[in-house]
């Protein structure tokens, strides 16, 4: 776990991992799956400021969702829309490297559609010889300890879901969402936790040591030692 002042620092540590793990696992076939969040703007930027510092070629890579809020994707409340002007139009990503989570349909239909572009582009990619697994997940952390939209009151079928993807009901508005599942979350070949604010300091301590039994201590537990970094900016 690595500690910081301020959400600008946390959100350029976190940018600096993601970059170190789309080098080693080759700019050419890169799949980085993207959060929401207060600081995702933040952390967008310093994506952008330290691959054009660097000359890694991000707009190559594949950009999926962890989560998604159930509105369309120019509503306010849409993790795409964020990513959509903060980082995939300045970075002029081609529509088919992007798999934006249709939070617009019926949240089954838009469960479902998650599923088969997943399964396609899963087959793909062990077509290519390369494991079918998201290179990279970028997670924020809430207060409660959830992750995604994997929260503490769904834990129990959250657990026992085999899904890549599923529609569930949160106790934040709006309460319908789409989130990847624990398995995507387990099997990710690199996982950045980018936790701000001073208000979640306890849980998200509580879940990286063991003592507390949150959606994020469920998910660093899964991992079976894959690389993962925590990052705080408290």
């Amino acid at each position: 776990m690595t500690r910081v002042a301020g959400d600008e620092r946390a959100a350029a540590e976190a940018a600096g991992s993601v970059l170190d793990a789309l080098v080693r696992a080759g700019e050419g076939d890169f799949a980085l799956a993207l959060s929401g969040g207060r600081v995702a703007p933040l952390f967008f930027g310093e994506l952008i400021r330290q691959s054009r510092r660097r000359g890694v070629d991000l707009a190559a890579a594949d950009f999926f969702w962890c989560d998604e809020r159930c509105v369309p994707p120019d509503h306010a409340d849409s993790n795409y829309r964020e990513a959509r002007r903060e980082l995939l139009e300045p970075l002029q990503v081609k529509a088919d490297r992007i798999h934006r989570l249709a939070g617009e349909l019926v949240p089954g239909e838009g469960a479902e559609r998650a599923m088969e572009d997943w399964v396609r582009w899963v087959e793909g990619r062990e077509g290519r010889g390369r494991r079918g697994a998201w290179d990279c997940a970028v997670l924020g952390v809430g207060e409660d300890g959830h992750v995604a939209s994997l929260f503490p009151g769904n834990m129990k079928q959250d657990l026992e879901s085999g899904l890549a993807f599923r529609a569930v009901r949160g106790p934040k508005p709006p309460p319908d969402r789409l989130t990847a599942g624990y398995p995507l979350l387990w099997e990710a070949g690199e996982l950045v936790v980018l936790a701000t604010g001073r208000a979640k300091e306890e849980v998200v301590l509580g879940s990286v040591a063991g003592g507390l039994d949150t959606p994020l201590a469920r998910v660093l537990k899964g991992r079976s030692g894959r690389e993962t970094r925590v990052v705080c900016g408290f």
